[in-house]
């Protein structure tokens, strides 16, 4: 199992509105797919860029071949709906992680 984690650099003056639509919007539209499960909103803690706050959005998704079929199919256009919507005032990038365990 992978998790897709994108963080978020948001401006203050938008954060609402943006979270609005990561919770009314982004997150919906992504487990419509089925392909991405689980998802998860964070607040980073700590120190940001002044006027600013940082997100974190998660995902599990079952393998790099499904992420990949996400993402040309559904990412791509996410992607611009967001720089559309948000322009500067809104900055992310995108780590993938696997779950290994404790064992």
């Amino acid at each position: 199992m992978l998790i897709i984690n994108t963080t978020f650099q948001v401006s203050k003056p938008c954060e609402e509105e943006w979270t609005k639509w990561v919770r009314s919007k982004f997150i919906p539209e992504v487990i419509t797919s089925g392909l991405l499960t689980e998802p998860r909103l964070c607040r980073l803690l700590i120190e940001n860029e002044p006027d600013s706050e940082s997100f974190a959005v998660q995902f599990q998704v079952r393998d790099i071949v499904t992420l990949d079929f996400w993402f040309q199919l559904y990412g791509v256009k996410m992607q611009t709906d967001l720089k559309d919507l948000f322009q500067e005032k809104v900055l992310s990038f995108t780590t993938v992680m696997e779950n290994i365990g404790l064992e």
